[in-house]
């Protein structure tokens, strides 16, 4: 197998385009030493989403060693890289055997805070994740002491204590958040229990019952009055998060934010108009949906996406139809990349619109079996497609 374009594109640091080569890739060509060199490539280069896809999806196996024998696992858990550990662990073994990769990482995690505490490596994250992995569950200060260590939202340390939070979210652990925001001993404090209270949803508790009771509306309530008094920008835009994740429907008041003068704030205030489009179509509102489509303008990829995405729901959902919308739906039909062509496609093909549906067609046709970034998407809409698109309208 030829893997020079793959590397090249490594080399030149452009995932997406590594994505797109990957999904041409056979699974049979990745086993052995190819998939491995390719595994190695993309874990140096810091790429999780690239190594989730080689493993998770095409098969590597990430036991075997590196070049000159290096240890996939002992050199992830070294790096402090707890996501990227948890694709190499994924589906190995007895995880509580004394001898098990999930030990060995965690040993090695444990070793290195001993030898060097002060250093800005997430070995903190690292043991989080491993110890979730092993059934371990800390209690909410002791992880949030984690997090703190360096108190870098974003890191590992701090990403991998809310992500073990969020995981057993219930009634005690929301209430653990609210206090902390009320009563925070420090900024660093209340941002991570802010950015906890964002992350804590019922549904996402893989350890309650199904019908255990939600806590969102008390949450919105909470969070609400917040956004009048928040001065801190990084607070700011967690609480937007916040308000979203747990369904506030308040479009006007998060459109006020959407001038601010911090761009993440402004992001973030995005989420709301956005989701009401995707559930309501034009019921959100004439100025919504005007801010939504003006964003399909928006140079950053992943708003596009986001972008393309509320209007193909808001098509499915709420039947939204007008000479606005087909027109930015047909513009991204021409986007460089690929997650937007398929939604802003597929959008159209409900429409019945003859260029939207060979669009589709066309980039489907593109992907080899359920490879390729975008391929799982296109799967589904092309469902929805075969089965609720509107026919196309006579011609003449």
């Amino acid at each position: 197998m030829d893997t020079s374009p793959l590397t090249a594109a490594i080399a030149r640091g452009d995932e997406y385009p590594f994505l797109v080569l990957l999904g041409e890739v056979p699974d049979a060509e990745l086993s052995g030493p190819t998939g491995t060199l390719l595994l190695e490539a993309v874990a140096r280069a810091g790429w999780t989403r690239a190594a989730w896809e080689l493993v998770g999806n095409r098969g590597v196996d990430a036991s075997l060693p590196w070049a000159d024998g290096v240890d996939p696992v002992d050199w992830a858990a070294r790096q402090g890289l707890a996501e990227l550990l948890g694709c190499l662990l994924e589906g190995r073994g007895d995880r509580a055997a004394l001898g098990s990769p999930h030990r060995r990482a965690l040993r090695t995690a444990e070793a290195a805070i001993a030898a060097d505490p002060g250093a800005p490596v997430s070995w903190r994250g690292v043991v989080t994740a491993v110890e979730h992995a092993l059934g371990v569950h800390r209690e909410p200060e002791v992880l949030m002491a984690r997090a703190l260590v360096h108190a870098a939202p974003g890191s590992g340390d701090w990403e991998e204590s809310l992500f073990a939070l969020a995981l057993r979210s219930d009634r005690a652990l929301f209430d653990w958040a609210c206090a902390r925001v009320s009563d925070a001993r420090s900024v660093e404090q209340r941002r991570f229990a802010l950015d906890a209270l964002r992350h804590l949803h019922p549904g996402l508790n893989v350890l309650a019952d199904d019908d255990a009771p939600g806590f969102s509306a008390d949450a919105v309530a909470f969070l609400r009055p917040l956004l009048d008094t928040e001065d801190d920008p990084y607070a700011l835009r967690v609480l937007l998060h916040a308000l979203d994740a747990h369904g506030w429907d308040d479009c006007r008041t998060a459109l006020r934010y959407t001038g601010h003068p911090d761009p993440e704030v402004r992001r973030a205030a995005a989420g709301t108009p956005l989701r009401a489009v995707a559930q309501h179509g034009g019921g959100a509102g004439p100025d919504v949906l005007a801010f939504v489509l003006a964003r399909a303008a928006d140079p950053r990829p992943e708003a596009r996406i986001a972008v393309a995405d509320a209007l193909y729901r808001a098509r499915h959902r709420a039947g939204l139809d007008t000479p606005e919308v087909r027109a930015v739906l047909t513009g991204l039909l021409d986007d460089s990349d690929t997650l937007v062509r398929v939604k802003a496609a597929g959008a159209l093909a409900l429409y019945g619109d003859p260029r939207g549906r060979a669009v589709f067609e066309g980039i489907r046709r593109g992907f080899t079996g359920r490879h390729g970034y975008g391929a799982w998407q296109a799967q589904e809409i092309a469902h929805l497609v075969g089965t609720c698109a509107e026919a196309p309208a006579p011609r003449g």
